[in-house]
């Protein structure tokens, strides 16, 4: 009830009023009284009444919004918690030696043998030293192929102009990668070329977690590819994350259509983009020693085809790991 009491109106009795109609109604009332012929004894027997009474009508549009908000989530169906089997020994060993080597972001096959343990699809990659390595690494994939170029210290490849997809013959291989080491050799000194399959997934997403101190891990999915922080159509949830999380964060993007049939292109294996979402809810609460995970991009495909994480970047905390989960 929004009112503004002209002049001889008693917005006391206006007050009263209310209070008799809406009593018992069970219908969810708030007030904003803006005027000033008895205004202050009107907001006091709204409030003594058990009206909330607000001084601008934003406040209280805000708090009916609020109370809607939470009536939806309350009528969702309760999850539960889903665990997968890991081999937990392998990711101690592994996060020990990365630690030891002091490094801030894992090595690339650092990144995807952790993966691997937490059971991730992952497009079939090599990573070789040399250029004709890169050759022998592309037919044993099988063409068409991608090209990257990997070091410890380059992050964005897409900024570098270090990724070539679609490489249809060794030579086209080879060029690519002496262009890379011409460009970045002298700057990224550890430079190695990674070759991958090229991945059958229509559908760019990101998937990821950071952490907060006071919460723990924050868990994110939402467009992927090179356009992320542009669109920046993200979901996020405070973990750990039950198995209804990642269904409604996925319902919750603003282009979540795109996810089913579009324009000849069939919907995405969802069931797997969520199961994939609880998996690196699992890695996230059980390598605290990890400060942020970035997959991007999976590419995701439709229910039957694969669909794979295509990259991957994993930083390490530079404080002592937390006590694990059991």
């Amino acid at each position: 009830m929004l009112f503004v009491s002209p002049a001889m109106i008693d917005a006391h009795a206006v007050a009263r009023t209310i209070l008799e109609r809406t009593k018992g109604s069970g219908k969810p009332v708030v007030a904003c009284i803006m005027g000033r012929e008895r205004n202050d004894e009107a907001v006091q027997l709204l409030s003594s009444g058990g009206v909330p009474v607000f001084a601008f009508p934003e406040e209280a549009a805000t708090t009916l919004a609020g109370l809607l908000r939470y009536g939806e989530l309350s009528s969702l169906p309760t999850g539960r918690t889903r665990t997968y089997d890991v081999d937990r020994a392998a990711v101690r060993r592994l996060l020990a030696r990365a630690r030891k080597a002091g490094t801030e972001w894992l090595q690339p096959a650092e990144a995807r043998r952790l993966l691997e343990l937490y059971g991730f699809p992952l497009v079939p990659s090599r990573v070789v030293d040399e250029p004709a390595r890169a050759i022998e690494a592309a037919h044993a994939l099988g063409f068409p192929v991608c090209l990257k170029a990997v070091s410890a210290r380059l992050l964005h490849k897409s900024e570098h102009e270090a990724v070539r997809v679609g490489l249809q013959t060794g030579d086209e291989v080879y060029e690519a990668a002496l262009d890379m080491r011409k460009r970045l050799g002298r700057r990224f000194q550890d430079l190695r070329f990674e070759v991958q399959a090229m991945a059958p997934g229509h559908r760019e997403l990101l998937l990821g977690f950071t952490r907060e101190p006071r919460f723990g891990p924050l868990l994110a999915v939402g467009l992927g590819g090179t356009h992320v922080e542009v669109l920046r159509d993200v979901a996020v949830r405070v973990g750990p994350l039950l198995d209804t999380d990642p269904a409604q964060m996925l319902d919750s993007l603003r282009a979540a259509r795109l996810l089913g049939p579009f324009r000849n292109e069939p919907a995405i294996d969802r069931r797997l983009v969520e199961d994939c979402l609880l998996r690196l809810n699992q890695l996230a609460l059980d390598c605290s020693e990890i400060a942020e995970c970035d997959l991007n991009p999976f590419l995701a495909a439709a229910e039957g085809v694969p669909s794979y994480v295509v990259d991957a970047r994993m930083r390490i905390s530079s404080e002592p790991p937390a006590g694990r989960r059991r």
